[in-house]
């Protein structure tokens, strides 16, 4: 283990975050009944568990059929005082009876978050007609 790992202590990253569609395009694919590839802006807050609420912009990608598919896409948490947090995130939704579960990963950061690095799980619930709200459970650390 390198010395600079050896520096960063694992903190938790729980937070829900609450979304709503500012620009929605979707397309049909025409291989199959309510197959649909859509392009998003969404835009909410996060609130970090024990305190804390920052601005989230996220661009998203979703191949769709009747509800079952892949969401990916990347966002930007920004916090009061302008440091950033960049991140990916993919989800998958395999059956009706379930919602979206995914994976997200801490591309980069600015400001006091610059070095960040980390990973979490969320589950997204779809708020007809056009919020989503997220619960996510993740760890980050940061340069020594």
């Amino acid at each position: 283990m390198s010395a600079q790992a050896a520096r960063r202590k694992k903190m938790p990253w729980r937070a829900r975050h609450v979304y709503y569609g500012v620009k929605v395009d979707t397309l049909p694919v025409n291989d199959a009944k309510g197959h649909t590839l859509a392009l998003a802006s969404i835009r909410g807050l996060g609130f970090l568990e024990g305190g804390g609420v920052y601005v989230i912009n996220s661009q998203a990608i979703s191949d769709v059929t009747n509800g079952l598919g892949v969401r990916r896409g990347y966002g930007e948490a920004t916090f009061e005082d302008g440091a950033k947090a960049y991140f990916k995130f993919i989800s998958e939704r395999k059956s009706l009876k379930e919602n979206f579960k995914g994976h997200m990963t801490f591309l980069k950061g600015t400001g006091r978050l610059r070095g960040i690095q980390g990973e979490g799980t969320f589950e997204a619930f779809d708020v007809p007609p056009d919020l989503i709200y997220t619960n996510l459970v993740g760890e980050y650390s940061l340069p020594g």
